[in-house]
């Protein structure tokens, strides 16, 4: 049985979380988030990024 933290990990992550995964400032990904450059999905009334996106942005910028 998942625990309740592996279940949130798998509707994404913060943006703070995704910008020490990825290296990209979190301030850059905010913005990006902002603009639409980057998907974010709303979980729980926090915005995240999905694990997917946190992929494409660690071969992106890798």
């Amino acid at each position: 049985m998942s625990d309740g933290k592996e279940s949130e990990r798998r509707s994404g992550v913060s943006i703070r979380d995704a910008a020490r995964e990825t290296g990209i400032p979190e301030k850059r990904l905010r913005r990006a988030a902002e603009n639409g450059e980057v998907k974010t999905v709303e979980f729980g009334g926090v915005e995240k990024l999905p694990i997917s996106e946190v992929e494409r942005l660690k071969k992106l910028y890798a």
